[in-house]
């Protein structure tokens, strides 16, 4: 089972980076192996900008996309006809 301390634990750095002049923030998520992952949040135009959230959802969205990686690595493994 994939768990949220497994996605935490394959992290081995964050950044956050907002797009100048837009409403949208990215969060890379650099894995222990040296994949990327990035995340992405973006609030409408008529939306007051809240960096804070920004950071939050992108983190959130690139934390589901290592929750995926990591379930596709475990079925891989786990698949009797690619041993």
């Amino acid at each position: 089972m994939i768990t949220p301390d497994l996605i935490n634990n394959a992290i081995k750095s964050i950044e956050y980076n907002r797009i100048r002049g837009t409403n949208s923030v990215v969060c890379a998520l650099v894995l222990h192996n040296g994949h990327i992952v990035i995340g992405e949040a973006h609030c409408a135009p008529d939306t007051e900008f809240n960096a804070e959230l920004g950071m939050k959802y992108s983190r959130e969205d690139a934390e589901r996309k290592v929750g995926e990686l990591l379930t596709f690595a475990a079925r891989e493994r786990s698949n009797p006809l690619l041993s």
